[in-house]
């Protein structure tokens, strides 16, 4: 009788997929630079919403705010905002930009690495 041919276009020793999924109780080198990934967005996460809820609370509003407190309400220019607000409101924006992406890469993370 004939031996049957392997039509798979693996060896029969790769026959079945050859990579088995790990187990839970040996976990790979790819889950821990998972774990440290989410840690490292878990981390700048925290530290980027803490920093962007202080320079919210610092832009000059229209009754000035928090920032009448710390001194940013002494400068009066007509017309236009002062360099220390622009400053202000671009370190707000680099923040924010930084906790968003935080957001999206632990969601990317949830969505991908289960």
């Amino acid at each position: 009788m004939p031996e049957p041919r392997n039509t798979t276009g693996t060896s029969p020793e790769r026959a079945g997929g050859g990579l088995r999924p790990a187990s839970p109780e040996s976990p790979t080198i790819w889950s821990d630079h998972v774990d440290a990934v989410r840690i490292v967005l878990q981390v700048l996460l925290v530290l980027s919403s803490m920093v962007l809820t202080l320079f919210i609370l610092l832009h000059k509003g229209k009754g000035g705010g928090l920032s009448d407190m710390f001194g940013g309400g002494m400068s009066t220019s007509l017309g236009g905002s002062s360099v220390a607000e622009r400053n202000l409101d671009r370190f707000t924006v680099a923040v924010a930009a930084v906790w968003a992406a935080s957001i999206i890469g632990l969601g990317l993370l949830a969505r991908f690495a289960s």
